[in-house]
């Protein structure tokens, strides 16, 4: 009879998945908006200044005939009239005959123009003098919408990020995982008949197929057993009183021999393999819905575009989707300082290239090189910006259907461990393993599990060796989701590489608050955690000491509080 799946509460992988959006997404449109606001306070500022000088010079030439006909009330009309239009937010009229004509403030002063002082002159003779002072109204106002308007674009992405969760993607994963959790729980009760049904998706099929044939393996042995216990009974029956002592302890031990050996222990084994996979899963998800948006909300316009272009514009469509081709293949983002940033900058607007910001931003997150002497000449079409944005919407997607091909082959690689934990039989292997690329695309693909308090630290000398590189993957894995956890996802790790007499030597060392005493032995038993229910099985470190001794190699610990370092040592080449 199946159990059915009871949700365990705490905390959740998706609803933290949701929330990360939200906040992301959220804080992208805050920082725009402030940046934005600045940028239109600033130029409005600049137009005002331009207007004030213009203002300036045109009330002087209206007040000289007044002022040199000592004609007060006319100067004074116009004074007025100026401060009316609501451009001004103080004037002060001195005349050199009559003294002060008018000194009125009905605002405070603009915090971006100051006070513009002119002389009223004819024929080198000084009439007298005036003083503008002008209102911020026009810029304060255009502050409140941009504002407003902020405001509403931040509530309509919450709302969108909220809706799309809960539609699409809860409802996706937790669908493919019901079933198999279910199942499992209907093994875990005895009920070894079960079989779990397939879904639409090949790499959650390869478990479903792995525990189907684990069931079956453990009902076949279990019919075995109770074939021989029969034959036993039946040879036991026919001797003599004094081996029935004997039959009942072999009884018992044949009871403890079937209840150790069900499938109980399978079951926790294959209750975990959702954890296990909830990593790369995540990955697959994130990088398919950007996968998804590109083709959903851009990709038809892109005929259109390619007819539109001229043939120095598509040289430069073709150039820079080529460069920058290696980059999207590549999980590592080229970091560039702003001192290059701002060479780059003024290059372009030498060379006169229209938005030079824009094209420099480009050309730093695509990787390309504005000296190089084909793409370099092409930037200075009107429109780069836009060949640009197409050139990166590409690369984008493809970098994330890199992301998508690694995250299924690390999945795979979860179900690929447990065939090994379960087998005595170890391939030869001899391909040539890098140890820190592998290394670092694990840490992409847990870039959102470290990235809020885990600090990684790279020490790398350049080490490789011979091996299973998806083995030594889990491996990797393995350790660095045990450190981040025992840290709480707050602390560093740094990763060490060495070579010392032939012998290759990675270490991990994490800040965390050591392992205790008392368990420390019992650290690579399997089955051993200390984690609660959902974080882990137990299997972790014992698969990993497995993977290690079948590349020749030995996996060591050392631990103190504030510091734990598991050191592996394989065979250099």
């Amino acid at each position: 009879m199946n159990m059915p799946f009871k949700d365990p509460g705490g905390r959740k992988l998706l609803d933290e998945i949701q929330i990360l959006t939200i906040v992301l997404s959220t804080a992208i449109i805050l920082i725009v908006q402030i940046v934005s606001m600045f940028i239109i306070s600033y130029s409005m500022g600049s137009t005002m200044k331009q207007d004030a000088e213009r203002v300036a010079n045109e009330l002087v030439s209206f007040l000289v005939e007044p002022l040199y006909n000592i004609d007060d009330q006319q100067a004074n009309r116009i004074a007025e009239s100026l401060l009316l239009s609501g451009r001004l937010s103080g004037i002060t009229l001195v005349s050199t005959a009559s003294g002060t004509l008018i000194s009125e403030m009905r605002s405070e002063d603009s915090r971006y123009i100051e006070p513009i002082t002119r002389e009223i002159r004819r024929d080198n003779l000084i009439l007298g003098t005036v003083v503008l002072h002008f209102s911020d109204k026009e810029i304060t106002a255009t502050k409140n919408q941009f504002i407003f308007i902020g405001i509403l674009i931040m509530a309509a992405v919450i709302a969108v990020n909220l809706i799309v969760n809960r539609l699409f993607l809860q409802k996706r994963m937790l669908g493919s995982l019901q079933a198999i959790l279910e199942g499992i729980a209907s093994i875990r009760s005895g009920d070894y008949t079960s079989r779990i049904k397939g879904s639409e998706y090949t790499d959650v099929n390869m478990l479903v197929t792995l525990i189907n044939e684990m069931s079956a393996s453990i009902l076949a042995k279990n019919s075995q057993l109770l074939e021989a216990n029969t034959l036993l009974e039946g040879r036991v029956a026919e001797r003599t009183t004094e081996l029935s002592k004997s039959l009942a302890e072999l009884r018992q031990a044949q009871d403890r021999l079937v209840e150790s050996g069900k499938l109980s222990a399978l079951g926790l084994l294959s209750a975990g393999m959702a954890h296990e996979l909830n990593t790369p899963l995540g990955a697959i998800l994130s990088s398919n819905r950007n996968v998804i948006d590109f083709f959903d909300s851009k990709m038809q316009g892109f005929r259109d575009f390619f007819l539109s272009l001229s043939d120095r514009e598509y040289a430069l469509y073709t150039n820079a989707l080529a460069q920058g081709g290696a980059l999207s293949r590549s999980l590592d983002v080229p970091e560039v300082d702003r001192s290059r940033q701002k060479e780059i900058r003024a290059i372009l607007e030498e060379r006169g290239v229209q938005d030079s910001r824009a094209v420099t931003d480009y050309l730093v997150d695509l990787g390309l090189d504005p000296d190089d002497s084909v793409l370099g000449p092409l930037l200075v079409e009107n429109r780069a910006v836009e060949i640009l944005t197409a050139v990166s919407d590409l690369l984008i997607t493809r970098r994330m259907a890199e992301i998508v091909d690694i995250a299924g082959k690390k999945a795979a690689t979860v179900v690929s461990a447990l065939r090994f934990y379960l087998s005595t039989d170890h391939e030869d292997m001899q391909a040539t393993v890098d140890i820190e690329q592998d290394i670092d695309k694990i840490l992409t693909l847990m870039h959102n599990m470290l990235k809020h308090g885990v600090t990684i630290k790279r020490e790398y000398s350049g080490v490789r060796t011979k091996g299973s590189s998806d083995k030594l993957g889990q491996v990797w894995m393995n350790i660095l989701r045990n450190a981040a956890q025992a840290m709480d996802f707050k602390g560093e790790i740094i990763i060490r590489t060495q070579t010392q007499d032939a012998l290759t030597i990675v270490s991990f060392i994490d800040s965390g608050p050591g392992i205790p005493d008392d368990i420390l032995p019992r650290v690579f038993d399997p089955f051993f955690t200390t984690k609660k229910q959902g974080e882990g099985m137990g299997l972790g470190l014992d698969i990993c000491r497995r993977i290690i001794e079948s590349h020749k190699g030995t996996i060591e610990l050392e631990t103190r509080p504030g510091r734990t370092e598991f050191r592996i040592i394989l065979p250099a080449i």
